[in-house]
């Protein structure tokens, strides 16, 4: 149902992690090479055996091509080993590179709106299962949950952490299980005057999505029995009204419905004029329906909050002590022609 893209953009910041080493570095391998030339200084020279005639030899225009070219080999091999010392000192200080990955998903937002009035009380621990059913069918829509009496008062804001969602769920259902007026999942449902004001919580409910200039596939999955005690600053029609307007789908879970109810009949009424689904708490197609009807419309592209990423670059070390190391094994190979 919900699919995710993930984007790249490099900063093009390539520092070193650990720009502390270099200098050591090249102290350990100046004394290194100071070493080893002192060392072949004092090493006793070989016996020399006089050989007549050699200032013939040297004049020949082979024998000093053959020493020039001996001495570009010595020159080319120094060289060679300077680049793979370099290469290692670059490999010991870790080049890194700043990449900013913004994610995009494709996504549809959800919010799940409980009615915890004293009529729907005994029965919300069923309607949370059910909530909990449909999230196990979503992929990658974000959720929120808002619980409503007098009052409402949203429980989690719209995410996609579905882990976090459905630790909240359990707690809910916890909740309504011991059904304690004390319990903190209550604190806020009854600021107002009455009791389960089915229209106030729906519009709070509608009003609760985030990005409201951002036109995206919205659904509100209402759970009550339409029994209003109390006046209301909206009546279910109009916050029906204010869903449709914004092109929010309304789907109700009705733990009490009668066909020859009333407040049954303008349920049904007010979700399906927004093009949404209504079924009773009992009906086991029910979820399905719900899921079919949400996936079919069109997910939309959010962005999120982009990310810095400090990651390893060692493809210039790498890629200089490759090279010299191929380098060197060809000088080595040369035949040259006299």
């Amino acid at each position: 149902m919900g699919l995710s893209t993930m984007g790249l953009s490099t900063m093009g910041l390539s520092t070193l992690a650990q720009p502390r080493v270099i200098l050591p570095s090249v102290a350990v391998l100046t004394l290194l090479i100071l070493g080893v030339w002192w060392w072949r200084r004092r090493r006793r020279e070989p016996a020399a055996i006089p050989v007549a005639n050699t200032e013939a030899l040297r004049a020949l225009p082979e024998y000093q091509r053959a020493v020039r070219r001996h001495r570009w080999q010595l020159l080319g091999g120094a060289g060679l080993l300077a680049v793979l010392l370099v290469a290692a000192v670059l490999g010991a200080a870790r080049p890194t590179q700043t990449t900013t990955l913004v994610s995009q998903k494709d996504n549809r937002d959800i919010v799940l709106c409980l009615d915890v009035s004293g009529s729907m009380i005994e029965v919300d621990s069923r309607v949370v299962s059910t909530f909990t059913s449909l999230v196990q069918g979503f992929k990658g829509e974000r959720i929120s949950l808002v619980i409503f009496n007098s009052s409402a008062v949203p429980v989690f804001p719209l995410t996609d952490d579905y882990t976090f969602v459905t630790e909240q769920l359990n707690q809910a259902q916890l909740a309504l299980t011991r059904l304690d007026p004390r319990d903190p999942f209550f604190a806020g449902t009854l600021n107002g005057e009455g009791s389960s004001l089915i229209g106030d919580g729906l519009a709070t409910c509608v009003r609760s999505f985030d990005h409201p200039e951002l036109k995206r596939a919205r659904s509100v999955i209402l759970a009550s029995d339409n029994e209003t005690l109390g006046k209301s600053l909206f009546t279910l029609p109009e916050a029906g009204q204010l869903a449709d307007k914004d092109q929010i789908q309304v789907y109700g879970i009705n733990p009490s419905d009668n066909p020859s109810s009333t407040a049954a009949t303008e349920m049904q009424s007010v979700t399906e004029s927004t093009g949404g689904v209504y079924f009773a708490l009992n009906d086991i197609s029910g979820v399905q329906r719900v899921l079919e009807a949400v996936s079919s419309r069109e997910a939309s592209r959010i962005p999120s909050s982009p990310r810095t990423v400090v990651h390893d670059n060692p493809v210039l070390p790498i890629g200089l002590a490759s090279l010299a190391t191929l380098a060197y094994l060809g000088l080595r190979r040369i035949r040259w022609r006299p």
